[in-house]
């Protein structure tokens, strides 16, 4: 290219500005083309990427060392925590389910035994009526009951126990004879269980004496409530001796008959005896039962007796309320039935309280007062209960009943060891009935008759459930059950039970060790990462200097090259790529040079479709050798800024600024379809942008300062860009293309946007021819002979006023005059015509681009503006 031929001839800016025109239409640095340059800069380049890489690195590992110290500080201490966490847990769940299983198995082993005991009794009595001629049911006196009742009451853990047979109707008169008879038996069973309970409480006493001398205080504590209670029984048994007898045993003894007089079906002789089978009822009191209202199961036989002795004979129990509800299925399916649940009052001073003095609970009364009872009936028949017989057998042989009570807390007492703490039990039955206990290691505690749901909500899911009845039937074994043991009623009074941990329970095996050991490790974790920090710091200190230094680099190669070439240029670096295989349409543009950089490719490409925009400043020469360098620099960067941001905003690539010549182009370095479009609007906006800051600046800078024009010149074409590598390297601009570009603008007039014939073509192509106005004469830039050119249609935006479009058009005219070729007249500002407003000033699109006169057309034939 001859840089001569870019001279602006004509122009004002003489010969100086001639220079800065053609070094702008260059777009070259010619003097750095050897191939040392160019291997200069390619190192320089490496080394600037290097530092960001190592910057980059030393980040990225810093922040991958903090976060492998932060997440092994977390994972291992919440990782210790919930390890701990769960390993108290599962300690926690396992000994809840030994504790549970412990007392399931408790309870089922000691229903077991209660029905032993009730069948070996039931079987002695049945026995004796086997083994003794004479004797039948239910005319039967077992001989010695307090003895054997003391055996079963021990044995089956109950407090008292009563014998009664079953009279039908038929044999109700016998029976009430056969009782008047054989009534004082339950004066000898009285007298008997009185001695052996005085000779049993001397033992106790005894033992209590030759543990006091070898126990420590808490154990003398516990021998003097022994002694109380003990005292307790000796004062009711005195009680007892204190009861008149009114009535000589010996009449039975010696067979004489006697005569009494009974009132109101009581005998008149002092003993209380009831003759007629009777019941008691809260509402009329004592009442005889009516005939054929059998049958009837009168007391007849009990352990131990208490002081009213006879009294209670022939009291029809199933009448009452203990066993209310119990004789129909009694009568149907005859097995063993447990009733409801009484809970007796704690003053209760009555039969009850009376009976327990006198079992084996007298030492303890009061522990035994406020406790849950169910009265539970045990059949016995007149042989052996076998299993396998129907159930119409054993109501054909049903005989009796034994009546006992069973005191609940005495299933889960002295199970669980002492670590066992804050167990809760929870007993209902098919009466709707509940009552829960809490057990802490041997104790049981009564909690009353409530669920206590807030005390195991939580571990709700943790709990266990049984049937007492299908339990223990699947529990049942040989080694467990005697031959003749009957079973527990199907249906009636089906007890459940249900065994829950507490918060209690939890603590046992809980603790704040886990925590302590996470924060433990946490702590030096911690420590670790401080350490590192404070390291991290001292070495940052010394590195920020070179890190600074690379980002500038960076931010200079940023500026300097589009981000495919930083791309290309980075990639080459790293190794990502060697040579560029070049297309074969361009590659001989690119790769013939015998300068090229050894093992590199040349980072260059031909891009097509392109439009250049040349504009310089009319005046500039002039206007700026009366001014200071700030004040130039104050006009160029102002206005240079503005049109970078508008090329900013319209997508227009600037490749370069030299003295007042602003270069761009669109199409490159990114293929743009409409660049041609997108061009012309950019320098509209560039010429409206230049007439409003020249007033704003005119007031700082001099009024001369409106008298500066704004020359515009553009052309479309192919150009090639790239990087030629060397000392300041930068992206340039290389063709033919640009050479007219820059005649364009050197040719053109201020205030008007100068296009060559290319640009025409690609604005009728798309559609915008009405934007041109031919040029009336000719231009012969040197080197390119004769061209039709054209200029664009501009509407003056609001700021552009009429006394700069004046300013323009004067300058446009000394212009013509001083080289003696027409030029156009700058638009005049006109109120009938609304301009499309800046890009920078307003939100209108793009499509708004063209505006409509009012009043007056600028062209009749055109009619249109940009």
């Amino acid at each position: 290219m001859d840089d001569k031929s870019f001279k602006d001839e004509g122009s004002d800016h003489g010969s100086s500005a001639g220079e800065e025109a053609g070094s702008c239409s260059v777009l070259d640095v010619s003097s750095s083309n050897n191939k040392n340059d160019r291997q200069e800069i390619v190192h320089r380049l490496k080394q600037e990427l290097r530092k960001q890489d190592n910057t980059s690195a030393v980040r990225a590992l810093r922040i991958m060392v903090l976060g492998l110290l932060f997440a092994a500080a977390a994972g291992v201490s919440l990782g210790l925590f919930f390890y701990a966490t769960n390993e108290e847990q599962d300690d926690f769940e396992t000994a809840f389910e030994i504790h549970a299983t412990k007392i399931l198995e408790s309870f089922s082993n000691t229903l077991e035994r209660r029905l032993v005991a009730f069948d070996t009794l039931a079987n002695t009595i049945t026995n004796y009526v086997h083994s003794t001629p004479g004797v039948e049911f239910p005319f039967v006196t077992l001989p010695n009951f307090e003895v054997a009742g003391a055996g079963y009451r021990v044995q089956g853990s109950n407090a008292i126990v009563h014998f009664m047979p079953m009279v039908t109707n038929e044999k109700r008169e016998a029976w009430e004879v056969y009782s008047l008879e054989n009534r004082f038996h339950i004066d000898r069973s009285f007298l008997r269980d009185k001695t052996l309970r005085q000779n049993q409480d001397a033992a106790f006493e005894d033992l209590l004496t030759t543990m006091e001398a070898a126990e420590e205080s808490a154990g003398k504590q516990k021998s003097d409530e022994g002694q109380r209670s003990l005292q307790q029984g000796q004062a009711a048994a005195e009680t007892e001796e204190q009861e008149p007898e009114i009535y000589n045993i010996t009449l039975e003894r010696n067979n004489v008959t006697e005569t009494f007089t009974v009132e109101d079906n009581v005998l008149q002789d002092g003993t209380g005896f009831h003759p007629k089978l009777y019941f008691r009822s809260p509402a009329t009191g004592v009442a005889v039962l009516p005939p054929r209202s059998g049958p009837f199961f009168p007391l007849w036989q009990r352990s131990p007796v208490n002081v009213v002795k006879q009294g209670t004979l022939n009291l029809n129990f199933m009448e009452g309320v203990t066993l209310k509800g119990v004789l129909p299925y009694l009568l149907e399916d005859p097995k063993c039935l447990v009733n409801r649940a009484i809970i007796l009052p704690q003053n209760e001073d009555g039969n009850f309280k009376k009976n327990l003095l006198l079992s084996q609970y007298r030492h303890s009364v009061d522990e035994y007062s406020w406790d849950p009872v169910s009265f539970a009936v045990y059949p016995i028949f007149d042989d052996f209960y076998n299993p396998t017989e129907s159930v119409q057998h054993h109501r054909d042989h049903l005989a009796g009943v034994l009546v006992t009570n069973f005191y609940w807390r005495l299933y889960f007492q002295d199970i669980l060891p002492a670590d066992a703490k804050g167990i809760i039990l929870v007993l209902s039955n098919s009466f709707n009935q509940t009552f829960s206990y809490r057990v802490d290691g041997p104790d049981v505690t009564f909690l009353g008759e409530v669920d206590p749901v807030d005390m195991y909500q939580k571990y709700k899911d943790m709990g266990v459930t049984v049937d007492a009845t299908s339990y223990a039937k699947s529990r049942a074994r040989p080694e467990t059950r005697t031959y003749t043991t009957v079973p527990l009623h199907d249906t009636f009074g089906v007890y459940t039970l249900s065994v829950y941990p507490s918060a209690d329970t939890e603590n046992e095996y809980t603790s704040k060790q886990p925590l302590i050991f996470c924060l433990v490790v946490a702590t030096v974790f911690i420590c670790t990462v401080l350490v590192f920090i404070l390291f991290d710091c001292l070495v940052e200190r010394r590195q920020r200097i070179v890190l600074n230094r690379a980002l500038q680099s960076g931010a200079l190669v940023s500026s300097l090259f589009p981000e495919q070439v930083q791309n290309r240029l980075y990639d080459e670096h790293s190794g990502n790529i060697g040579r560029r295989k070049q297309d074969e349409e361009t590659a001989w543009k690119v790769g013939d040079g015998q300068d090229n950089v050894e093992g590199v490719g040349q980072i260059a490409d031909v891009y097509n479709n392109t439009t250049i925009f040349f504009a310089d400043l009319a005046g500039f020469t002039k206007w700026s050798s009366t001014r200071q360098p700030k004040d130039v620099f104050l006009l160029l960067e102002t206005l240079y800024s503005a049109f970078d941001n508008i090329g900013e905003r319209r997508n227009v690539y600037k490749i370069e600024t030299i003295g007042d010549c602003y270069v761009a182009i669109t199409g490159c370095p990114t293929p743009q379809v409409n660049h041609t479009v997108i061009m012309v609007k950019f320098a509209r906006d560039c010429l409206n942008k230049m007439g409003q800051l020249t007033h704003k600046l005119a007031d700082t800078l001099g009024e001369d300062t409106l008298d500066l024009g704004f020359r515009v010149g553009l052309h479309s074409g192919p150009v090639t860009a790239g990087v030629l590598r060397g000392k300041k390297a930068r992206f340039q601009l290389f063709g033919d293309a640009v050479n007219v570009a820059s005649r364009m603008e050197s040719n053109g007039v201020p205030g008007k946007i100068h296009v060559s014939q290319a640009v025409a073509d690609e604005l009728i192509a798309s559609g915008n021819g009405s934007w041109l106005t031919p040029r009336e004469d000719m231009i012969v830039p040197k080197g390119k002979g004769t061209m039709q050119t054209y200029f664009v249609r501009v509407a003056s935006s609001p700021g552009t006023s009429k006394s700069h479009l004046s300013s323009l058009s004067k300058a446009t005219s000394d212009r013509s005059k001083s080289t003696g070729t027409s030029a156009e007249p700058t638009v005049e500002s006109k109120s009938s015509l609304a301009s499309i407003r800046s890009a920078d000033e307003g939100t209108k699109e793009e499509d708004d681009w063209i505006e409509q006169p009012t009043n007056e057309e600028p062209d009749a034939t055109t009619n249109s503006w940009v």
